[in-house]
């Protein structure tokens, strides 16, 4: 994730926040087909799905203040999920698609970490982690497996996208 928040404080240690993050996200498959029949037991991985979107955050934080200008703060709220586009990965034995199921989606967002404030011209600090998880379905995955040149094995299925981090910033006046 990459982006600008812009905080507005409420009250002394109460803010309102919204900014624009950009994030990619690197998706692995994996599947496991069993059919006695046709004496196939296959297990493989699809692991180049990435997929590129947009995340407007809102949420509202609450600061403790540690002295010397240090603070631990606590933040919760939602987010808008852009995601513009599909993800596509084919070789000679399988295909895979990650699709968005809408344009938007609504993810709940955490974090808690510990801070310095900025001081004129020198900037503070922010290290922490974060969470968060869409509501509902957000991204459909499809795969296809071709054995040999007899079978051909689609399976389809949804995603919830779950995201944790640690996470540094530099904080700006």
């Amino acid at each position: 994730e990459f982006g600008m928040r812009l905080q507005y404080r409420l009250i002394e240690n109460w803010s309102f926040g919204t900014g624009i993050q950009w994030v990619r996200r690197n998706y692995s498959i994996e599947f496991n087909y069993i059919n006695d029949t046709l004496s196939v037991n296959d297990f493989d991985t699809i692991s180049q799905l990435a997929t590129v979107g947009y995340r407007i955050p809102i949420i509202a934080e609450t600061r403790v203040p540690l002295g010397l200008g240090y603070f631990v703060s606590a933040t919760a709220g939602f987010g808008i999920d852009i995601k513009p586009s599909d993800s596509y990965v084919n070789t000679d034995n399988y295909e895979a698609y990650l699709g968005r199921v809408r344009w938007a989606s609504l993810p709940l967002l955490a974090e808690i970490g510990l801070f310095k404030e900025p001081k004129g011209d020198k900037p503070g600090w922010y290290i922490g982690v974060y969470w968060s998880r869409g509501i509902g379905r957000s991204i459909w995955v499809e795969q296809v497996v071709q054995f040999k040149s007899d079978y051909r094995i689609v399976s389809r299925g949804y995603l919830n996208s779950t995201l944790a981090g640690v996470e540094f910033r530099i904080l700006l006046e």
